[in-house]
């Protein structure tokens, strides 16, 4: 789950090249994730896993990563 998110980001960070437009990706599909759990159970979480493990870790992980390794 982690390595997948991770480098799922790291990869984005490729394709798009923008670290605003990164984050903001990544904020609405947290959104998205919060508004459709009453309808899909697999988006079912607590908000400190959304906001630890998925926007301030894995997300910002691979981010990081790959906004560096593509200005270098």
């Amino acid at each position: 789950y982690v390595l997948a998110h991770a480098v799922g980001w790291f990869v984005k960070a490729f394709i798009y090249r923008n670290a605003v437009l990164l984050w903001t990706m990544g904020i609405i599909f947290e959104y998205v994730e919060f508004t459709f759990k009453y309808w899909l159970p697999n988006f079912s979480e607590c908000w400190w896993d959304s906001l630890l493990y998925d926007l301030f870790g894995c997300n910002w992980l691979g981010l990081l990563l790959g906004t560096w390794v593509v200005e270098r």
